[in-house]
């Protein structure tokens, strides 16, 4: 019997927007297990209290049987959560730099860490 693939899509989600929603629909159809946690980003002055987000987002996801959402803050590497909660796979959305996103650095810096890979 196969080890059920396990996935980590973490972020602040303030607010949840649609593309949210739509990588977490992704990631349904990918793995068999996604978990997605709800962080604090200290440079950021959230509009919604963790506690909100975290409701928001089981209500948009009771389609997904295979979805479960965690409150994740602390200090420590998001790898090592991911190792912790047994994901072998970190999900991120590739966004470029120009655009102000990180994932792309992130997604490197992941990869190099090994153990757990990074689907963008």
């Amino acid at each position: 019997m196969r080890k059920p693939k396990v996935a980590l899509y973490a972020g602040s989600f303030d607010p949840v927007t649609l593309g949210h929603i739509w990588m977490i629909e992704q990631g349904t159809n990918l793995f068999d297990k996604l978990v997605v946690a709800v962080g604090l980003n200290p440079d950021k002055q959230p509009y919604f209290s963790v506690e909100e987000r975290i409701d928001l987002l089981k209500e948009s996801t009771t389609k997904f049987s295979n979805v479960s959402i965690k409150q994740y803050w602390d200090r420590k590497f998001l790898i090592k959560y991911a190792e912790e909660i047994g994901a072998q796979y970190i999900l991120r959305a590739g966004r470029s730099i120009s655009c102000g996103g990180s994932g792309i650095r992130k997604t490197t810096n992941t990869r190099k860490r090994g153990g757990t890979s990074t689907a963008t």
